[in-house]
This record gives C-alpha cells, structure tokens and sequence, in this order.
C-alpha cells in the first residue's frame, strides 16, 4: 500500500501523517466482525436489488 497506492489513496482521505502502514491497516482489520460484515453486504444488496427491479 505504501509504494503504489499514495496518488489514489490521497483521493479518498486527508492523512496529515502520510498513508498508514501495513500493521494499522491489520489491527483495523482484526477489529471486523465477519458476521456483521456479511449483514451488512447482504441489507446493501438486497436494497439495490429492490430499487433495480421497482424500475421495470
């Protein structure tokens, strides 16, 4: 992430400090609940199905 993804990433966030490191994107990632993850992909895209198809 730190070599090739500074020009995107500055895109997206105002980081004062730089991009973080590899061990703050993993203690981030260790914080994530697979299960509410997972609810929260499936309420997303059930949404988005339902607005797809109240369009036909």
């Amino acid at each position: 992430m730190e070599d090739w993804g500074e020009e995107w990433f500055w895109g997206f966030a105002d980081l004062p400090k730089g991009i973080p490191d590899k061990d703050t994107f993993r203690r981030r990632f260790e914080r994530i609940h697979p299960e509410e993850v997972l609810s929260s992909l499936c309420r997303w895209g059930m949404h988005g199905y339902r607005r797809f198809h109240s369009f036909k």
